[in-house]
């Protein structure tokens, strides 16, 4: 079948019924694909109906798949079969399974971006009972659209002033957009327009503590503050640091650039799209002090070595994270030195 929207995903999983043999989420945005993937499961069977396998443990003994498929339930209910971190390596091993004789239980395969050319991809999409989710990277357009059906929904609007705020300080993270989108609903009831000062007073800078604290005191080079901040997050905090510490090294590349073209960082800081919310320009200021162009690229390169190491070692993924943020803040600390 053709790849499908995410948004489409909840009607197609009904349509498809019983008839349904499984879901390929692939995705550059690991947590924006875990939360597919969670929808997918708890659309089709119980917790304790989920098998759950990795790549890596099936290309070291492949009966393992057939042998989830073919198990079944003691309370009779569909089964669930949920293989992480596939790649095209394993292409060959799902293919009997995509394109041979069907099985009562359902198969649900997570991967990182896949690109047209990908085996596994068009494996999938020409098997008509195979759903097949790309997850797209959210743009500025795609957050205020959810945002607006978000307040839409308590008959609220914001104005386009208001929406430039909300983006400097949210951003392409959906989570959090949709999070403070909730607290503005409840702050403005009994309006009908969410003003500039509404978002201002309302939306916190949420920069000064959890995850972009750390984030930030590895990149002002206070290796000890970031430590203590990474081991006081949760376990979902922990999936996110990756992709969020990712993006967030971008942004910083990206004004780096501009630093060096307009001649300073405070040039770059007022000439930035979208703005740099005003409680976040000294963090990206200090962080533009500390990292030059070869800096940043080192730091880019690093996470994503820390990124591919974590997949395919997850058990170690939080030692690969706190020595990934330790080398960042000795980075940091060189450069403010230099």
């Amino acid at each position: 079948m053709t790849a499908i929207r995410e948004a489409e995903l909840a009607s197609a999983l009904k349509r498809g019924g019983s008839g349904l043999r499984g879901v390929l989420v692939h995705g550059g945005d690991e947590v924006r694909v875990a939360g597919v993937v969670d929808q997918v499961v708890k659309a089709i069977a119980a917790a304790e109906d989920v098998t759950r396998l990795s790549a890596a443990t099936l290309r070291s003994d492949p009966v393992l798949l057939d042998d989830a498929l073919r198990s079944q339930s003691f309370l009779g209910g569909r089964q669930l079969v949920l293989v992480s971190d596939v790649t095209d390596v394993l292409a060959i091993l799902v293919e009997p399974v995509v394109q041979g004789p069907g099985t009562s239980n359902f198969l649900v395969l997570q991967a990182a971006g896949l690109g047209k050319s990908s085996a596994l991809r068009s494996l999938c999409e020409g098997a008509s009972d195979f759903l097949c989710v790309p997850v797209y990277e959210d743009r500025p357009a795609d957050i205020l659209d959810l945002v607006g059906k978000r307040l839409a929904a308590s008959g609220l609007r914001m104005g386009d002033e208001a929406a430039e705020r909300f983006m400097a300080l949210c951003g392409t993270d959906r989570a959090l957009a949709l999070n403070e989108a909730d607290k503005l609903s409840l702050y403005a009831r009994g309006q009908s327009e969410i003003s500039e000062a509404d978002v201002m007073a309302c939306c916190g800078d949420q920069a000064s503590y959890g995850l972009d604290g750390a984030i930030d005191a590895a990149l002002s080079g206070d290796s000890l503050a970031a430590d203590r901040m990474l081991h006081s997050l949760d376990d979902s905090d922990w999936r996110s640091v990756l992709p969020i510490l990712a993006a967030h090294v971008s942004r910083l590349s990206t004004l780096r650039v501009d630093a060096d073209r307009l001649g300073g960082i405070e040039a770059a800081l007022r000439a930035a799209r979208p703005p740099v919310f005003f409680g976040r320009k000294q963090a990206f200021s200090q962080q533009l002090r500390a990292f030059d162009g070869e800096a940043v690229l080192r730091v880019q390169s690093a996470v994503e070595k820390a990124v591919e190491d974590s997949r395919r070692t997850p058990d170690l993924a939080h030692g690969i994270i706190s020595r990934l943020f330790f080398s960042i803040a000795a980075e940091a600390r060189r450069g403010l030195r230099g």
